[in-house]
């Protein structure tokens, strides 16, 4: 797993794993390594490494800050850091969204260009930083308002709008409680409609599969855990 920055002997690890995308002949695209680790304040770190380097040449890098849970348990920042090894568009980014005051502070650089720096309200909207390992709170979250406006990075290396933070409205439901197996054990699961899409997730907000009717388009991996939330 690669990694913007180094876990440190401070550091206690959470929980952990790997998702694998496929298309629908069932061919891997992309994978996610993920661990999440509580810092000493409490505080939570999450590090994710997205590789796509045998599907379309790019890699995204990104590491979260949680609050604690007595602080509310939110992401306050996160950075990303994103290579391209197609000789086209966006060769690599740089980025750190930030939470200050109820407000989102960007701040973007692309390819050598000097960083760039700009200021959206939140206005309530869920922060939502788009990887698989933060998906499954961002559909109870959508789930339990039945529609939110959500603040959320472009992943895409091609335009001007690149890494740039979109604002959105999406919704998803809640359809029952399930029984999924996952890493060759069986784990109870809420089960969610999130448009064309079934997902399920654990009772620590962990994604563990997302369906496309019968196709699994999306599963974890590899999923080791050692620390529950309050």
């Amino acid at each position: 797993m690669r990694y913007i920055h180094i876990v440190g002997l401070h550091e206690q690890f959470w929980a952990g794993g790997q998702y694998v995308h496929y298309t629908p002949d069932g061919s891997q695209t992309y994978s996610e390594q993920w661990t999440i680790h509580r810092l000493p304040d409490n505080a939570f770190l999450t590090r994710v490494d997205r590789d796509g380097r045998q599907h379309d040449g790019h890699s995204i890098l990104l590491e979260a800050w949680r609050s604690p849970d007595t602080e509310g348990g939110e992401i306050v920042r996160f950075d990303i850091h994103a290579f391209s090894q197609i000789g086209k568009g966006i060769q690599q980014a740089r980025a750190t969204y930030q939470v200050i005051d109820e407000v989102l502070h960007i701040g973007l650089s692309l390819n050598d260009a000097p960083r760039e720096y700009t200021e959206i309200p939140l206005e309530n909207a869920f922060l939502f930083p788009a990887l698989s390992p933060f998906l499954g709170e961002y559909l109870k979250a959508l789930s339990a308002k039945g529609e939110l406006e959500v603040l959320s990075p472009k992943l895409t290396f091609d335009g001007p709008l690149a890494f740039t933070v979109e604002r959105y409205t999406d919704n998803a439901s809640y359809l029952k409680q399930d029984s999924i197996t996952c890493c060759g054990r069986e784990i109870n699961a809420a089960a969610y409609r999130w448009h064309d899409d079934i997902a399920w997730v654990d009772e620590t907000d962990t994604l563990l599969r997302l369906n496309t009717g019968i196709t699994c388009h999306l599963e974890l991996m590899d999923y080791a855990r050692t620390g529950y939330h309050d």
